[in-house]
């Protein structure tokens, strides 16, 4: 090795498996692979800001206090990475926050085993769709709620550069895609200010809608930013590539199908009409079973409006059916 070696952050097999791949017949001329940043100081850095801040009491499934939490800095770890702004934001959270209160109807009873509670927030990423839940709340938790609790979480969640909306429950006005410029009210079908939905084409409110009329959808719902100059996502996971949420080429599916099936003349949106085509296709290859009975499946709530639960495709019948937040 001359100079510092650039395998090292590789790990000690990584000169073997280079060397492997030089030796191909048909290896191309030039092969580059990402860099590698090992330094997690950051990382772990950002993360106990977050348990500081929103895991105040916190009780993880295993039993280990704030550890339901820990997925939430790997998920905002990278953008964050270059936004001292919003670890700013955090530190000033942490500093503000209280050592044993709960969210209202959380319950408090101190002589519960907490091994056996639920945690108090849980956290979960997927690609470049992130959940967020106050466990220990019963049903939704609507957006005053979150503020009276966490005055500064939705304003630190939406100006972070890494995120496009979230999708949240207001008690006075129902479903919002809150963005850092504006605030889409979905079920009052107006914008204030820019339209966080805009960069998700012209379905997203539709989809964000249908998602917020599950009865058991999350607390908080974010989407990561789409950068439509590069086509590139924020992925909440250290992954090359992602899809679940919206934004970019995965808010354009595709059906592969043999030739002669029928293909519908009008634009199919929405994972209930794809279910409804393939049981098309179904009864159109004769298993009658699957024709459709009128009313069976009702069409999807139109943009702006919220699907009910009775709405859904019953159990059974879900095949194509996709209940994340997905442009699918």
């Amino acid at each position: 090795v001359e100079g510092a070696d650039p395998l090292r952050p590789y790990g000690p097999n990584a000169a073997r498996h280079v060397a492997r791949t030089a030796s191909f017949p048909h290896c191309p001329d030039i092969v580059v692979n990402s860099t590698y940043w090992s330094d997690s100081d950051e990382v772990a850095a950002f993360e106990e800001l977050v348990r500081d801040v929103v895991a105040v009491g916190a009780v993880a499934i295993e039993g280990s206090r704030s550890e339901a939490l820990a997925f939430l800095g790997a998920s905002l770890a990278e953008a964050s990475a270059h936004a001292p702004l919003l670890s700013d934001a955090l530190m000033r959270m942490s500093e503000r926050s209280t050592g044993d209160s709960h969210l209202p109807g959380a319950g408090d009873d101190d002589e519960a085993d907490a091994g056996q509670q639920p945690p108090e927030v849980v956290v979960m990423a997927s690609g470049c769709l992130g959940l967020i839940s106050f466990a220990r709340a019963p049903g939704r938790v609507t957006l005053e709620d979150i503020e009276a609790r966490y005055p500064l979480l939705i304003p630190v969640l939406r100006e972070h550069p890494g995120i496009g909306f979230l999708l949240v429950r207001s008690h006075q006005h129902g479903a919002l895609a809150i963005g850092a410029g504006g605030v889409s009210y979905l079920d009052e079908q107006r914008v204030e200010g820019e339209d966080p939905l805009l960069p998700f084409g012209p379905h997203a409110a539709r989809h964000v809608a249908r998602t917020a009329g599950f009865p058991h959808c999350p607390d908080i719902v974010v989407n990561s930013t789409y950068w439509s100059d590069s086509d590139e996502v924020a992925a909440f996971e250290e992954l090359v590539g992602s899809h679940g949420g919206m934004g970019g080429s995965q808010s354009f599916p595709f059906l592969l199908h043999p030739r002669e099936l029928a293909v519908p003349v009008e634009e199919m949106v929405g994972a209930q009409r794809v279910h409804r085509q393939l049981r098309a296709w179904l009864v159109q290859l004769g298993h009658a079973e699957y024709r459709e009975e009128p009313g069976a499946i009702p069409a999807e709530a139109p943009t702006g409006g919220v699907a009910r639960a009775e709405d859904e495709v019953p159990a059974g019948d879900a095949a194509g059916a996709d209940d994340k937040a997905s442009a699918s």
